[in-house]
């Protein structure tokens, strides 16, 4: 994942096929800057669906506002040019993004609920510090990830594999990301903004909601970024790498700021549960039902081949999960190896991944009671761990295992490996 490869991305995303002219109409209007609320407020128009989202949304308890807005017109003098391009701005990224025709899920539901509780969370501490500020909060908490958005969409298996070193060293995607490649979902982001002609303001926030110290709008970008940690901490939503956010995580500038410590936050914390119900609300309101996850599968799960993984760590499993459908390959999961055995008691893998420092029953123990059972002693076995020593591998290799993999992993090679086995 290189500049050059976002560049080029995103400068297809202008292509969109002629079915699609209002959403380029709408681009257009966003991205020049001499455009009126009235040139918008045409094209938007001649979207019914878009039109109904907003003035849903204008109308939804979370404005409050005491009479009915019946029009666009009466939206945008209420809620100003800026907010109505913002927010239509962020049904469009929506809707593009997802007619991006996968047959798996992904993180993408995920990023867009992370999305939307940040908005809310920020809203509710704007409301706190600095009042004026709160509906730019919201919009800019709506588009702070916009970048890991395009990152997900377009270049999955680099996501993957930033997760799952963000998995290994138990450290943050952002991290993970600017170990690995040479842009950053806070860069690719920035490249979207300036080509999308977002306000600088937020620009700001997309850009450096990860380094308050280089923010030109300090008071916004510190709210929205206290506020992902707080999502984060809440699991609402979210990219992956949640597991690994601690309340240390908030930059000392922001702590400061919002006269947060480790005294207070937990009160802030369970405070904001009514602001999550609102952004489930609010979800609704502008992208509606999040689809499940057999809507994405290609087949029914009878025909689909299947990979039970016996692993402790819940995220290692939600990775692995989200690498092998990508195939249609439907995931088994056990957390310690007595679970997995009592799951090969009822139903034969196509394949089995084993780690082996587990509690109960480590993965040798698990691999010596596979290979001596007549029933599970040809099923496949790749063990996925992070011992690496030539004893380990030795040891495993002597007690029947197909292949080894150490962690981190890189995704593309245990997709290969699979695909190899199960043929």
């Amino acid at each position: 994942m290189t500049k050059e490869k976002v560049v080029s991305v995103i400068n297809k995303l202008r292509d969109l096929p002629s079915s699609s002219l209002i959403v380029k109409g709408i681009l257009e209007t966003i991205e020049n800057p001499q455009s009126s609320m009235e040139d918008l407020n045409k094209i938007i128009s001649k979207d019914q669906a878009l039109t109904a989202k907003i003035l849903r949304l204008v109308n939804s308890a979370f404005y409050g506002f005491p009479k009915k807005i019946n029009t666009l017109t009466q939206a945008s003098v209420i809620l100003g040019f800026n907010t109505i391009k913002s927010l239509c701005m962020s049904i469009l990224a929506y809707d593009v993004f997802k007619k991006q025709n996968r047959d798996f899920q992904g993180y993408f539901y995920g990023i867009w609920e992370h999305a939307l509780g940040v908005a809310t969370c920020s809203k509710y501490l704007a409301s706190q510090k600095l009042p004026s500020l709160k509906e730019e909060c919201f919009i800019a908490g709506l588009l702070h990830d916009i970048g890991i958005l395009i990152i997900e969409q377009f270049f999955y298996s680099d996501f993957l594999d930033a997760l799952i070193l963000a998995d290994y060293e138990g450290t943050s995607l952002y991290n993970a990301e600017k170990a690995k490649y040479e842009v950053n979902h806070c860069t690719v982001g920035e490249i979207l903004a300036h080509s999308w002609n977002i306000p600088d303001n937020l620009k700001d926030c997309i850009s450096h909601h990860h380094e308050l110290e280089k923010a030109n709008n300090f008071d916004l970008v510190a709210i929205v970024h206290t506020a992902d940690i707080l999502c984060k901490l809440k699991k609402i939503g979210g990219c992956g790498d949640e597991r690994n956010v601690k309340f240390k995580d908030i930059h000392p500038m922001a702590k400061k700021y919002l006269n947060l410590n480790d005294n207070n936050y937990i009160p802030l914390l369970l405070s904001l549960d009514s602001e999550i119900v609102e952004s489930d609300g609010l979800y609704k309101i502008m992208f509606g039902e999040k689809p499940t996850q057999a809507n994405f599968n290609k087949k029914e799960n009878s025909e689909r081949k299947k990979v039970l993984i016996i692993d402790d760590s819940s995220s290692v499993r939600d990775i692995v999960r989200n690498v092998i459908s990508t195939e249609g390959y439907r995931l088994i999961e056990a957390e310690n190896g007595q679970e997995g055995i009592n799951i090969l008691k009822h139903t034969k893998p196509d394949l089995i991944l084993l780690d082996i420092v587990m509690p109960e029953m480590d993965g040798f123990k698990v691999l010596e009671n596979l290979k001596s059972n007549p029933e599970t002693k040809d099923i496949p076995v790749v063990m996925l761990t992070v011992k690496t020593q030539k004893e380990a591998v030795e040891k495993a290799v002597n007690l029947g295992c197909n292949a080894y993999i150490a962690k981190p992993f890189i995704s593309s090679t245990l997709m290969k490996k699979i695909n190899e086995m199960t043929k």
